[in-house]
């Protein structure tokens, strides 16, 4: 899981600014992911150029301008296919399994249950090699 992957998972479910991303990531992402604000804007930039986002500039009255970023389809095949890949190791900072379960409207319940099926068995592996 990568700032990438987090970042695709909020525009599947809605188009956001740059600044909404970064509130995102700082209220609700924080409890199970750690990402600097200096590597937002650098990683929309990369996505951009990648095609797996779009940018539409808005003009608002009274307001400054904003620019709203659109997943495309090729952002939705790459953030499936994150959804679709093996559960990666949490650390510290970061829960692979908490960001799936927070997206996971996408994959179905089926894959839900797989994925807590796996962590409930390797959590009991680690406290039967502890006891």
């Amino acid at each position: 899981m990568n700032s990438q992957d987090v970042i695709l998972g909020m525009l599947m479910k809605e188009s956001l600014t740059g600044y909404e991303i970064k509130q995102l990531l700082e209220d609700v992402f924080s409890n199970f992911y750690s990402s600097s604000y200096g590597t937002i804007y650098p990683t929309l930039t990369r996505m951009e150029k990648e095609e797996l986002i779009t940018k539409e500039f808005v003009l608002q009255e009274g307001k400054p301008n904003k620019n709203v970023l659109n997943i495309t389809a090729k952002g939705r095949d790459c953030f499936n296919a994150y959804l679709q890949a093996p559960l990666e190791g949490d650390s510290i900072k970061k829960s692979d399994f908490m960001m799936r379960l927070y997206f996971g409207e996408f994959v179905g319940y089926d894959k839900v249950i797989i994925w807590l099926k796996q962590v409930q068995e390797e959590s009991q592996k680690k406290v039967r090699s502890i006891i």
